[in-house]
């Protein structure tokens, strides 16, 4: 075991405050003035050296954004490429006819639905257009126009279709319209063959707005431009002073910067290439807003140091008996907690991070013991359930060809009654031993329950008149086997053999939350006010000792069977008059994924 000595007072000379404070004199205090000597000769041409990094981590940032809504736009021409309503149904022989036909309509709508449906599933497109060749109609959706339709459309409102035949794959274009209007424009095929005319165009806008909105917001100097270039293309953020010396950065690489001449006065322009797409940005700004501080910061470092400094020593003599104490104390609670005593508690009424520290190292403490012995039932209850699993399990081969066997003879002997009992007794035990699986199909656990019923009807004489309703949504999904047949035999045994028979109706569903909702309904004898208040006491506290030996230990079984699969995530009500019947519910989360073998 690791030397576990005892942590005492330390003496000052040798407490980590007074030799954070020497090594902060040593080596902090006495290199300042050569530093700030050296930053006012280096802080002009630092000042352009961090500008450059600075924006190239802005282009960047930049490039990352849109590059991020880029792709999320190619993911969406990528599903329309795969929707069968722009693969198959488009290009139906319904639509060479007459288009007003109501077959063709239903196509066109669904189209244009297709369409509409991509518009609106992401907030950055602008507007959508697809141009159908093959029947010469052009859908399109845009602000204001959602969901437009333009048969025989004209040249110039389609003169985009050859872009669109010759686009590239993550292609972007900056274009800037006659209006003034900036976008950026991706052009695809959603579906193409080897047919010429078994081809749909496409072509999505985006605003410039999402390109300048997150450009200005991490650069709101209105002096400061941003360029975005792609082949010959080019689009200004507004607010970028002019495009002098843009072109000539076209050898500069990726994340570097150069400074160009405009004239009387001079830029300093950053390049950043995307890895996603093709576009390129570029980044000018004046060098007198970059350097329009450089004398102020110089003036003010000086000062800000020195009252730094100043802070700085008079923050750790405060705070001297302020931390070493208080870390003393916890010190010594780890200790004693490390060996083996979790009932130590850190005695710290403050109100500051130590006594936080202190409170959440008191409630962690607490937890492991908590958990400790959450985990000790919880093992315990496990290997009860398992060995009593075990001790019930038969040899399934041997007793299904043994009912085999007698449901032969009784066939064979012309005994239709014994046979039948066999059958459903053969049917019962197979879906219940499930292979040896925890998990079965709701569907499954209702096929148990309908032969389990069967089976006592025949003691019963008909006498049970049952219905099982299982909600098709959930009949394919898994669930834990062990909670649903005991219900049905305490309706039986408690509720209507007393009466000689009833009605049982019973029902799996799914409520709203995703829950599987199981219940049980008779009509049967009922139970009296005081024996229903007594079961429900034994189902609040399945653990506590019952005043009668073996009362409702089905019941008790059933609940801490559903804490050790669920913990608190389930309900288990009943409610039952006598003379009127008894209702049981049952609901507990279920989902497809969720029952592991």
């Amino acid at each position: 075991m690791p030397d576990k000595r005892e942590v005492g007072v330390h003496p000052l000379r040798n407490s980590i405050v007074t030799q954070s404070m020497t090594f902060f004199v040593i080596i902090f205090a006495l290199p300042m003035a050569i530093f700030f000597h050296l930053l006012s000769q280096a802080s002009a041409r630092q000042a352009v050296a961090d500008a450059g990094s600075q924006y190239r981590v802005v282009l960047q940032n930049v490039s990352d954004t849109m590059d991020e809504v880029f792709y999320s736009i190619n993911i969406l021409q990528t599903q329309l490429r795969g929707d069968p309503v722009l693969s198959d149904s488009a290009f139906s022989s319904q639509l060479i006819g007459d288009q007003n036909d109501y077959a063709a309509y239903q196509i066109i709508q669904s189209i244009s639905r297709a369409l509409y449906q991509a518009y609106l599933s992401s907030a950055y497109i602008h507007s959508i257009e697809l141009y159908h060749p093959y029947a010469d109609i052009l859908f399109s959706s845009q602000p204001y126009a959602t969901r437009r339709i333009e048969t025989h459309p004209e040249e110039e409102t389609i003169a985009w279709i050859p872009k669109a035949a010759e686009a590239a794959t993550h292609a972007w274009h900056p274009e800037v319209e006659a209006s003034g209007a900036m976008y950026l424009i991706s052009y695809f095929c959603p579906y193409y063959s080897n047919d010429p005319s078994a081809k749909l165009f496409c072509r999505i806008t985006l605003s410039s707005d999402i390109l300048s909105g997150r450009f200005r917001a991490l650069v709101p100097d209105e002096a400061v431009g941003l360029f975005v270039k792609s082949g010959a293309y080019m689009l200004a953020v507004p607010g970028a002073g002019g495009t002098q010396g843009v072109d000539a950065l076209a050898d500069l690489p990726s994340g570097s910067w150069r400074m160009l001449s405009n004239g009387s006065e001079q830029y300093l322009a950053v390049a950043f290439q995307s890895s996603y797409t093709t576009l390129r940005y570029i980044l000018s700004a004046p060098l007198s807003s970059i350097n329009s501080t450089a004398g102020v910061i110089q003036r003010y470092s000086l000062y800000y140091f020195f009252c730094l400094l100043l802070i700085f020593v008079a923050i750790l003599v405060f705070l001297l008996h302020r931390i070493l104490r208080p870390i003393h104390v916890l010190c010594g609670a780890i200790q004693t907690a490390e060996s083996g005593n979790l009932a130590v508690r850190v005695p710290l009424a403050r109100q500051d991070e130590f006594g936080m520290i202190g409170n959440q190292f008191n409630v962690l403490l607490e937890s492991i013991e908590q958990l400790i012995h959450e985990n000790y039932e919880t093992r315990v209850l496990k290997n009860e359930f398992e060995l009593k699993y075990i001790q019930n399990q038969l040899n399934e081969h041997f007793l299904f060809n043994t009912l085999d066997s007698i449901h032969w003879i009784a066939n064979s002997h012309h005994v239709p009654q014994i046979s039948e009992i066999i059958f459903n007794l053969s049917r019962l035990f197979r879906l219940t031993l499930n292979d040896g699986r925890d998990t079965l199909a709701v569907s499954q656990a209702a096929e148990i329950l309908k032969a389990y019923i069967m089976l006592i009807n025949v003691r019963m004489d008909g006498a049970i008149l049952s219905e099982i309703e299982v909600d098709p949504k959930i009949k394919d999904c898994r669930t834990y086997k062990y909670f649903f047949q005991p219900i049905v035999e305490n309706a039986y045994q408690h509720g209507l053999r007393p009466q000689l028979g009833g009605r049982l109706k019973i029902a799996f569903r799914e409520d709203p939350a995703g829950w599987l909702c199981y219940t049980v309904t008779d009509d049967g004898v009922g139970m009296s006010p005081d024996k229903l208040a007594a079961l429900m006491e034994d189902i609040k506290n399945p653990d506590a000792p019952a005043g009668d030996s073996g009362r409702n230990f089905a019941i008790k079984n059933i609940v801490r069977q559903l804490r050790l699969y669920y913990r608190d995530e389930y309900r288990f009500s009943i409610t039952s008059s006598t003379g009127q019947g008894t209702t049981v519910l049952l609901a507990f989360p279920l989902k497809a994924e969720d029952a592991h073998e």
